[in-house]
């Protein structure tokens, strides 16, 4: 599966938060911002996730603000390009573009 190259803006709130999550992980890990669906109210969002990096492949890892991203959901993830990647008291969010 090919990896794309996603124009995904992050805030600088979220890259160091996310930084922190990365160093806080007991094993050397990647972000994922995944599209999901709640299981129980059936609402769909973006998720922030994390994979060992070992399962990723090395041409799978975009930086964005020294932070290692994959994206692997294709077309689902193709939606992110333009967004922005925030964090705030309720956890990471995906807004729309500026």
């Amino acid at each position: 599966m090919p990896y794309p190259r996603i124009a995904l803006e992050v805030s600088d709130t979220a890259a160091v938060a996310l930084s922190t999550d990365l160093r806080q992980m007991s094993f050397d890990a990647v972000v994922a911002v995944m599209w999901t669906r709640e299981p129980i109210s059936g609402r769909d969002f973006w998720e922030v996730a994390f994979y060992r990096r070992s399962d990723v492949p090395v041409e799978g890892i975009q930086e964005i603000k020294s932070v290692p991203f994959v994206f692997n959901q294709g077309p689902l993830s193709a939606k992110l390009n333009g967004m922005i990647l925030d964090r705030d008291d309720a956890g990471y969010t995906v807004i729309g573009p500026k």
